[in-house]
């Protein structure tokens, strides 16, 4: 098995401290232009999937900061269910075009 270096097109400017929408993107960005665009096709091929992450970080957000929680567990269990795809694109969009 060959070993793989990742070279970051930008560095980071802090810590993804919250698996935010906005978070995700800014790190994939520093991946490369590959790795952008493997996961914006992710996400546009499956709408269902990323909505339900996005829900599920947007309520834990509130709940963490003492904000009003109007979800139900079994909305909290089907976004998870749906959702939880999503950091596995992060993972693979990560390493595309890395190590070819």
């Amino acid at each position: 098995m060959m070993a793989c270096a990742v070279t970051l097109q930008a560095t980071p400017k802090k810590i993804l401290r919250s698996p935010s929408e906005r978070n995700l993107n800014e790190v994939i960005k520093s991946f490369g232009k590959l790795s952008k665009d493997k996961f914006d096709k992710d996400k546009e091929d499956f709408p269902q999937s990323w909505d339900a992450y996005v829900s599920l970080v947007s309520e834990r957000n509130n709940a963490a900061h003492g904000e009003d929680v109007k979800v139900t567990f079994n909305d909290i269990q089907r976004y998870y269910e749906d959702g939880r795809v999503v950091l596995q694109w992060f993972k693979d969009a990560m390493w595309t075009g890395q190590c070819e």
